[in-house]
């Protein structure tokens, strides 16, 4: 299944810094830009949500990006220009038939994530 990159995603990786929270003295986990990609980003159908996790999930999306990328379960997404940050539910799926892409299944967080640049 040929995918159409419709728009932009931000990589955001996290890391662990030296500040620390002044209430518990833990380091804080920041975010740092990995890179921006294309992908193609698609709302998931009531159908498909009902057969995969048998509940119907608000704002849960699929997006389909080439296969050089790594992402882990930490990984938070950002489309380009935008506030709003996502979470990768699950493991993403390596599909190597006709024109091989990852298919990644994410869900908006309710409060972004901070992610500084």
């Amino acid at each position: 299944m040929p995918f159409f990159k419709n728009t932009y995603f931000e990589i955001w990786e996290p890391y662990t810094s030296n500040d620390k929270d002044p209430y518990t003295n833990e380091k804080i986990t920041k975010y740092e830009l990995r890179e921006t990609i294309p992908a193609d980003f698609q709302p998931l159908t009531s159908a498909y949500m009902q057969k995969e996790f048998g509940k119907i999930l608000q704002d849960a999306y699929k997006v389909y990006i080439d296969v050089t990328l790594t992402v882990t379960p930490n990984t938070i997404l950002r489309e380009q220009g935008k506030t709003d940050t996502y979470i990768i539910r699950g493991t993403p799926i390596l599909n190597n038939h006709v024109i091989p892409h990852i298919k990644l299944i994410i869900e908006k967080q309710r409060v972004p994530t901070k992610l500084w640049t």
